[in-house]
């Protein structure tokens, strides 16, 4: 049999396409961008497959996520992920959910990841059908409790390469607890009074900590502080600062966030002050000293009283790095004031809305109320995705119920080549999970799946996936579906 030949072009419409020639018979193979209902800005895109309870949203929000090898993980008041029962937290692995075992019994307040491991703290009981006081670890196939567990209410959690650690209240003082893999120690305490911690990060040589506290042990720290194995010390004045109180209205300044990244720690909450200097509810600290990223990010945090049991509002509650550009999720003010953005980035230079459209509450949701405001509560990267989590329905428009997925750079490229004289499409292996479809011409009505499709690792250099097709007739047009 003679060999196909292919050439490559542009169609009328400026996609890619392939056409073969074989024994005289023209073949138009379309290898042209995804076409799905995507929500595309400026430098990334939102996946659209989380559009519905049921399908891939969740049914409550997510309040935080992590990331633990290929997997992502969601925890939050939801019962249900896409069509699967999980009761408080689930794994996603860019194709399906999945649940944790019987899941939390309780509340889940964080978690963190080390390697394929999975560490989870809040107000709970039982992790699957083990026993496990307010702190749990999922290996990947199993739940575990961490020895006893822990008392009191659990505040924030991180990894080190050997250690957990976890801050956590005790009676009025918080206690920084050390888990070696066999037991719990207690490396750390302070008395701030009233106050709590909301972040906590383990460093090579010292435990840093964010929150809401003006001092530890009567000193002055500011809301943020630093363990060097003796004693507590202040980050260069910390980071303070709020607006002016108003009736029923009280402000407050707080640290939500810390991030480590290269030699640059990032810190974001609500204050106006970073050790003296004008830095708008994020800053970094190089070791030494404070700095402002440009402007800031907008926006004070409160709690109203008047409404419910009380409403917050936080600017900023998370921070993430994709692509060497800085994201930062809350509930932050954008134009005059009077509107809100949820997403920012930093790209070095400037602060951008990353979307301008906008975001709807999913009040359907178990457990919210209509005065509950709407909030990214937690990032998380992995390569060039960013995954998030709140209290959302919609995001400019496109559905997406609890937790969003926002790709970093343009939608991929399904790309035609020549295997073994026969056709064969290779996209990128984070979307080994859409569709592959076909049609008689672009403008058809009626895209099909390719039916027993077998997508395997592509053998070049590129981290691709690949499967060989077999056209239908003498004339079909391919495209990639994520829905």
């Amino acid at each position: 049999m003679r060999a196909a030949r292919m050439a490559f072009g542009i169609s009328n419409d400026g996609e890619d396409y392939v056409r073969t020639d074989e024994r005289g018979k023209q073949r138009w193979i379309f290898a042209g961008l995804l076409t799905f209902s995507s929500l595309m800005l400026q430098g990334g895109w939102f996946d659209p497959r989380f559009d519905l309870p049921g399908a891939n949203g969740l049914d409550a929000p997510a309040t935080c996520v992590a990331v633990a090898g290929t997997n992502v993980f969601a925890a939050g008041t939801f019962q249900h992920a896409g069509e699967v029962a999980a009761n408080h937290i689930a794994r996603w692995d860019g194709g399906h959910w999945y649940p944790l075992g019987s899941g939390i019994g309780g509340t889940v307040v964080q978690m963190a990841s080390r390697g394929e491991e999975l560490f989870v703290i809040g107000a709970f009981t039982s992790a699957g059908d083990m026993p496990a006081t307010n702190v749990a670890k999922w290996n990947g196939a199993v739940w575990s409790g961490l020895g006893g567990g822990l008392s009191g209410p659990a505040m924030a959690v991180a990894t080190s390469a050997h250690y957990v650690w976890v801050a956590r209240t005790v009676e009025t003082n918080f206690v920084i607890s050390r888990w070696d893999g066999t037991s719990w120690a207690d490396v750390a305490r302070g008395n701030f009074g009233y106050g709590s911690i909301s972040t906590i990060l383990a460093l090579d040589d010292s435990i840093l900590v964010g929150g809401s506290f003006w001092g530890i042990d009567g000193t002055e720290v500011n809301n943020v502080a630093r363990w060097d194995g003796t004693r507590w010390n202040s980050l260069g004045g910390g980071l303070s600062g709020e607006r002016e109180y108003i009736p029923n209205d009280y402000p407050f300044t707080t640290v939500r966030a810390l991030l480590q990244e290269g030699t640059n720690l990032y810190a974001a909450g609500s204050f106006t002050n970073a050790g003296g200097i004008k830095a708008m509810n994020v800053a970094c600290w190089d070791g030494s000293r404070w700095s402002a990223l440009g402007q800031g990010i907008p926006g004070f945090a409160s709690c109203i009283t008047v409404i419910g049991p009380g409403v917050c509002v936080y600017p900023v509650t998370s921070l993430a790095v994709v692509g060497g550009e800085l994201f930062a999720g809350g509930g932050f003010t954008v134009g005059d004031g009077t509107s809100r953005g949820y997403l920012a980035k930093w790209d070095g230079t400037t602060w951008t809305n990353v979307v301008e459209g906008v975001w709807t509450i999913d009040t359907g949701a178990p457990g919210l109320a209509w005065w509950d405001p709407l909030h990214v509560w937690a990032l998380a990267s992995c390569q060039n995705d960013l995954y998030v989590a709140g209290n959302f329905g919609t995001i400019a428009g496109l559905p997406s119920y609890g937790f969003a997925l926002w790709h970093q750079g343009n939608p991929p490229a399904l790309r035609p080549g020549l295997k073994d004289g026969g056709l064969v499409l290779s996209w990128p292996r984070q979307f080994q999970y859409a569709t592959v479809e076909f049609a008689g011409s672009l403008a058809s009505p009626l895209w099909r799946p390719v039916a027993d499709i077998k997508v395997e690792s592509s053998n070049t250099s590129t981290n691709d996936v690949e499967a060989a097709i077999t056209p239908p007739g003498l004339q079909a047009f391919y495209r990639l579906r994520l829905q």
